[in-house]
């Protein structure tokens, strides 16, 4: 091979690694970065359930009085909670009968505590309270006592004495 093409060929070699080494010397990759924010209200919630949506007494008279569970109450709350309970003036016949016995010769026990007499709306009957729960809720359990009189009157034919409790669970 002649010196002038040895020449020529180291010229090229020397080209190409000047050209390699631009290269990788060249600029980096670009890049760009920004913040975004995400954010909400996390509003007071509270969820209730009622294990025992019905509670039989049976066949009573007002020689005895008479026990009976009412299950467990279930609140969820992501804030401090308070459980309440309304009730109607009187028990009333179902169907078609017209005797009412009043909602007082019943009694509630919240939580295992002593018996207190069922007062009617407006007034409202305080069940519990509680603080944040977990995704379990709090349970408290509901007991009654009813105890009859003999001046209360015996219901028509087949009709029962009924009445609805409304219980409420609130944040602030």
């Amino acid at each position: 091979m002649s010196r002038t093409r040895i020449a020529l060929v180291g010229a090229l070699v020397a080209a190409l690694a000047a050209v390699s080494a631009v290269s990788a010397v060249a600029a980096p990759p670009s890049s760009d970065s920004q913040n975004q924010t995400v954010k909400f209200t996390n509003r007071a919630a509270v969820q209730l359930s009622l294990d025992t949506p019905t509670v039989d007494f049976g066949a009573v008279d007002p020689l005895t009085q008479y026990s009976a569970s009412g299950g467990n109450a279930n609140v969820k709350a992501n804030a401090a909670w308070t459980l309440t309970m309304s009730a109607p003036t009187n028990f009333t016949e179902s169907g078609t009968g017209t005797n009412t016995i009043p909602i007082g010769r019943l009694s509630l026990s919240a939580g295992g505590g002593a018996y207190n007499a069922v007062v009617a709306a407006p007034s409202t009957n305080a069940v519990a309270t509680g603080s944040q729960t977990s995704g379990a809720g709090v349970n408290t359990s509901l007991a009654y006592h009813l105890q009859l009189q003999f001046g209360d009157a015996p219901n028509t034919g087949s009709q029962n004495y009924q009445a609805v409790l409304q219980y409420t669970a609130t944040t602030p």
